[in-house]
């Protein structure tokens, strides 16, 4: 019987394996990424995020040897569909082939199009063969990148005039040079090297890149799982105590609800703060994991009067009070993780220890009574996953040294085949202030929330995946520019509906009412004011032979002072075709859009390694064009050509020292991606 059900998919099937070829891999990653940060109107780390899946699509999971651990780097799945497919592994002996994916409960084509680069039925080599010399010399991947990045309208910050010399110090145009090496996935090195616009490069005296970083990184190594020397980030349960490179995100909908990606991962993102730099190591002994690691890095402070005030994150070093801020604040951090799992349950124990060179102490303002003014600190944490039956129940629980909490709690339940529920409850302490956590929340930081977040999949119906998400969220206490507790929930509803491989139609509608301020000025004050979002997107988007189209149109009203009405539309024209050395994406928008709290972000395809979510707003129009050229089969070219014209009558853009003169914004970008072949 399973073999007749095989025979039906595979002329089905196939055309999907062909729009999956390793020439559109970066395709697919984007679109998976897509999903995750385009609705939260906020990037995550992209680079890390696409360097993992490359590397895995070049070491792909073998289905028929797998582990659960196997599939934690599948952010995309979720806990039951892999728990759905490791049993229909177990109890038909094995898959045939990956057309069989179809079969496994929980699984629609969206997911298994996005399985396909990153697993095979191959035989899986002994862990035990480390590469030896001639191994990692001939079977070794290796790849060198270059970036450049062009303004042609100079910004304020980089104009002298006979009175002054410019703010900005350095160049106008961003650079990056990265190498990567990787044998089996069991040896991986490399580094970084980084300057942003306005950062000196060039001078009296060489002043070099702005920004290093490198790693090295092994694997299976004796009784170690990994170790980690340099740069690396760090994740251990549901985020509560540490997890570095984004956040649950509610965009995501149900199968990003469980965190499941754990351990330690190399560094080689371009971003200066969000990791540790030191060493790290995992054991694994039966059903025990062990962690440990020891960071000691320098980070950039704000210093008023020999006081520490704030530790800055951006990473900016362009005027000379940025570089008196560069490097100036020790950061030791240590901590160790211990995890138990098996087949139906994890629990696990994380305790971190971080300390900087100097207690830091904010402006006294409300909003900031409850942050921490110690140089050091203790978290700690228990968290859990237990499943059982239909249920999958999970959470964390953590506390500072001072005892102030925060906790995660959540579940998914699948009734019958094709209906997903899921629910999480969240209290974070007003005090606790984790510069390491990241873990499911509207706010920024996860302190001073409580909420509730319920969602409903279902797939009951053919060729339609519906979503039905809500969310009621409270903070207890003053936030930045709110002066008093506030209040918000939020609704979302989408429709995916695919008629026919390669067409489909996704359809996004979000409501969002909050507790909002108005300051009221001649008395020093403020008053609540109730202030409400919804936004409706539609997009198409069909396969035609090697071209892909994609129209897309947002509607959003915000009500706060009076109803705004903001629209965007924007067509999209990818041509790839296999074995043509020339992929092309385009795009022209048109948007008018009256205020920028009622601004729309539409996210753009880039160059490889980058991703942009751009926010719009006034009336204007914006126009790319991304071109990727394979020069040789290991010499890649890319180009992106970028402006957006304004036509709402304004002389400049932006603000600070980022203005300029003008209604046009132009970018260009290239990159050099050079595979340094191995003999």
């Amino acid at each position: 019987m399973k073999k007749l059900f095989v025979s039906l998919f595979v002329v089905h099937f196939s055309i999907a394996f062909s729009q999956n070829s390793d020439n559109n891999i970066a395709s697919i990653i984007t679109e998976i990424y897509k999903s995750y940060s385009e609705e939260e109107e906020k990037e995550l780390d992209f680079d890390s995020f696409m360097e993992e899946l490359m590397i895995l699509s070049e070491n792909p999971v073998n289905l028929n040897k797998a582990t659960r651990s196997d599939f934690s780097g599948m952010v995309f799945l979720s806990e039951n569909q892999i728990e759905n497919l490791l049993s229909y592994i177990y109890f038909s002996e094995g898959l045939v082939n990956l057309y069989e994916l179809q079969l496994v409960e929980g699984l629609d084509m969206t997911d298994i199009n996005r399985m396909l680069p990153f697993v095979t039925l191959g035989e899986k080599k002994n862990k035990k063969d480390f590469p030896n010399m001639y191994e990692m010399v001939k079977y070794a991947r290796s790849e060198l990148l270059f970036r450049l990045d062009f303004y042609p309208q100079l910004k304020q910050g980089y104009i002298a005039t006979p009175e002054k010399q410019s703010v900005y110090q350095g160049e106008n145009f961003y650079n990056y040079l990265k190498y990567q090496y990787d044998c089996k996935k069991m040896i991986q090195a490399g580094f970084t090297t980084e300057k942003d616009p306005g950062e000196m490069m060039f001078g009296e005296k060489i002043h070099g890149y702005d920004f290093t970083s490198g790693y090295v990184q092994l694997s299976s190594v004796g009784v170690l799982d990994k170790i980690v020397l340099g740069d690396f980030k760090a994740t251990f349960g549901q985020g509560l105590v540490i997890r570095q490179g984004g956040s649950c995100t509610s965009g995501a909908g149900l199968s990003n609800l469980i965190q499941i990606n754990q351990g330690f991962r190399k560094y080689s993102s371009v971003g200066e703060y969000d990791f540790f730099r030191g060493i790290a190591g995992s054991v694994s002994l039966k059903n025990l994991n062990l962690h440990a690691f020891i960071s000691y890095k320098m980070v950039d402070g704000n210093y008023d009067n020999h006081i520490l005030k704030s530790l800055l994150v951006n990473g900016y070093h362009r005027t000379s009070s940025e570089l008196e801020n560069k490097h100036n604040v020790t950061n030791f951090t240590t901590g160790a993780s211990v995890t138990y799992a098996n087949k139906n349950s994890v629990l696990g124990f994380t305790c971190l220890y971080n300390q900087y060179g100097d207690s830091i102490l904010p402006d006294i303002k409300p909003y900031s009574l409850f942050k921490a003014s110690t140089s050091d600190n203790i978290f700690s944490g228990i968290n859990y996953r237990f499943r059982t039956g239909k249920f999958n129940v999970f959470g964390e629980l953590a506390m500072n040294k001072y005892g102030n909490i925060a906790s995660l709690n959540g579940f998914t339940f699948i009734p019958v085949s094709g209906i997903t529920m899921g629910g999480l409850f969240r209290y974070y302490n007003r005090a606790y202030d984790n510069p390491f956590a990241s873990a499911f929340s509207k706010g920024s930081q996860v302190s001073n929330e409580t909420g509730f977040f319920s969602g409903l999949e279902i797939e009951t119906i053919r060729k339609i995946k519906i979503s039905l998400q809500s969310d009621l969220f409270q903070f207890p206490w003053l936030k930045y520019g709110i002066d008093f507790p506030s209040l918000g929930e939020e609704y979302r509803i989408k429709l995916v509906y695919t008629p026919a491989v390669g067409t489909s139609i996704n359809i996004n509608f979000k409501f969002r009412k909050k507790d909002d301020a108005d300051n009221i000025e001649i008395y020093h004050t403020q008053q609540p004011i109730l202030s409400s979002s919804a936004s409706f997107r539609i997009q198409f988007q069909q396969l035609a032979g090697p071209c892909e189209f994609s129209s897309n149109f947002e509607l959003k009203t915000t009500d706060k002072y009076g109803q705004l009405t903001g629209t965007a539309f924007w067509q999209n024209i990818s041509f790839y075709k296999i074995k043509f050395p020339l992929k092309i994406d385009l795009r022209w928008m048109i948007f008018d859009i009256p205020e920028y709290q009622n601004r729309i972000y539409a996210y753009e395809n880039d160059l490889l390694h980058a991703f942009s979510i751009p926010a719009f707003y006034g009336k204007g129009t914006r126009l790319y064009a991304l071109f990727k050229y394979s020069l040789t089969e290991k010499l890649d070219f890319y180009l992106k050509l970028a402006e957006t014209i304004y036509a709402d009558g304004r002389l400049t853009i932006g603000s600070g020292y980022d203005v300029i003169q003008g209604n046009r914004k132009t970018d260009i970008k290239l990159l050099f991606r050079w595979k340094i072949p191995h003999f």
